[in-house]
């Protein structure tokens, strides 16, 4: 780890103690992607090259780290206080949902428990 990231990395962390739930835009989009990637339990290799191509490396390892730990219960919730926070518009809700979708076709297979997990974070989305 550089000194940049290892500077970014204690900002984070300083971020995560003071409010466990703040999360900047860009660790949001990055922790939806990598949700969506896991939606059907399993990260395909076609999954990882969209994820990859979104998400800068340090981020993308930060996020995984924070999506493992954190529960079913937790992830939902932590998304609803970020967007609450961050103000999302609904051309960035619609993007990131587009994003979604394509992470979920990556690997040519739409699965059920994937379709489920998209409606299920479009009812999240509008309820803000």
């Amino acid at each position: 780890m550089n000194g940049q990231d290892l500077n970014q990395f204690l900002c984070y962390i300083r971020r995560m103690i003071a409010s466990p739930m703040t999360m900047t835009k860009d660790e949001l989009h990055a922790y939806i992607l990598i949700w969506s990637a896991n939606g059907d339990f399993k990260v395909t290799p076609e999954e990882q090259v969209v994820l990859t191509s979104r998400i800068e490396p340090a981020l993308k390892e930060r996020m995984e780290e924070l999506f493992k730990s954190d529960s079913d219960l937790e992830r939902p919730k932590r998304i609803k206080a970020a967007l609450k926070e961050l103000k999302y518009s609904q051309d960035e809700i619609d993007s990131l949902i587009e994003e979604m979708k394509e992470i979920f076709q990556a690997d040519s297979e739409f699965s059920i428990i994937e379709k489920v997990l998209l409606i299920g974070l479009q009812n999240l989305f509008n309820t803000i």
